[in-house]
């Protein structure tokens, strides 16, 4: 699969993606990396909102391909659960006020206030309606079959990790599990449970963590798809809830997925600002976008990946644990 802009005073890419093979789209901000990854799927916003001609080719068609985008949960969910049970109260508070009681001035100004919480609400549902739907659906197009096989290798790639670090467990590198149910609002619409103390907890007590588990389980839907042929599959900025170790997980365990006959024929675009993402595939296709200044265009150039400190994290861990075991001996910690 090929992107290439037309003739633009401004934009100059030319793109290729590899069936099996994953192509990573790395660069500073605003240098239109998740823009021309969208354009490959047609999602808004694509290079023609901004008024740039492109070519993909082949074209996915609707019906043989499916075209997968895996937004940024953390944007979505950090503010939706921090605050869709409170607003949720407020609605049914508002529902409550008598008629007969809204000429009262402060009832009156009760209202008003309360309205405006419901606007808030109503912004919340429309930003957690349409990622739900997306992942739900995604669930339902998987093979359950496949689906399992995928999430035991997810599991598999952590305990290497673990093992590799060597302090860690595998509880700790994977923490939370999380499943969407239903719409936002419904009755026990989304479930969070602690893998270490084997416990379900209220989503008050849930930081943006659980971004990162929703992440790879609507990957991992999306890559077990039983109704399509070809797969296009698009994850926006996997990192941003992820810690070093889970970014050196999420790109081991796709490299492996990708692998695995029975996914199919898939496309695979990453886009990150994680070198740990980037550098942590053995055989990425890497592109680097940037602004040219020199001829005043967006360009993009392919980069062959390195391997210069995806370890950083493992090191750093491995040094706490010798700190740890000297100065439980007693002795004094060398600078």
């Amino acid at each position: 699969m090929r992107l290439y802009t037309l003739e633009s005073e401004s934009v100059e890419l030319l793109i290729e993606v590899e069936a099996g093979r994953p192509t990573v789209f790395a660069g500073l901000n605003a240098t239109l990396k998740s823009i021309a990854a969208r354009s490959l799927g047609g999602w808004a916003p694509t290079l023609k909102d901004l008024g740039v001609e492109y070519r993909v080719e082949p074209e996915p068609e609707s019906d043989a391909w499916l075209l997968e985008l895996i937004p940024d949960y953390r944007l979505v969910l950090r503010e939706g659960v921090r605050v869709l049970p409170a607003l949720i109260k407020v609605q049914e508070h508002l529902r409550s006020i008598p008629e007969r009681m809204e000429e009262e001035e402060e009832a009156k100004a009760e209202a008003v206030a309360v309205e405006r919480s419901l606007e808030d609400l109503d912004k919340v549902f429309k930003a957690l309606i349409p990622l739900c739907s997306r992942y739900l659906s995604a669930k339902l197009r998987a093979s359950s079959r496949l689906q399992a096989k995928l999430l035991h290798m997810l599991y598999e790639e952590a305990e290497r990790l673990a093992e590799e670090i060597g302090v860690i467990a595998v509880e700790d590198i994977l923490p939370l599990d999380v499943e969407i149910y239903g719409e936002p609002g419904s009755d026990k619409w989304l479930k969070v449970h602690d893998e270490r103390i084997n416990r379900d907890i209220a989503l008050n007590y849930v930081s943006s963590a659980l971004a990162t588990v929703l992440m790879l389980k609507h990957l991992i839907s999306a890559l077990a798809d039983a109704q399509h042929p070809k797969k296009l599959v698009v994850v926006e900025e996997p990192e941003e809830a992820s810690a070093p170790v889970q970014q050196v997980l999420f790109s081991r365990f796709l490299e492996r997925a990708l692998r695995e006959e029975d996914v199919g024929e898939v496309y695979l675009v990453v886009t990150t600002h994680s070198p740990f993402i980037a550098y942590s595939f053995s055989n990425p296709r890497l592109y680097y976008f940037y602004y040219d200044h020199s001829s005043r265009k967006f360009r993009v150039v392919e980069e062959r990946a390195g391997r210069p400190f995806i370890m950083a994290d493992l090191a750093m861990l491995k040094q706490v644990e010798a700190t740890a075991e000297v100065e439980g001996n007693g002795e004094e910690v060398a600078d």
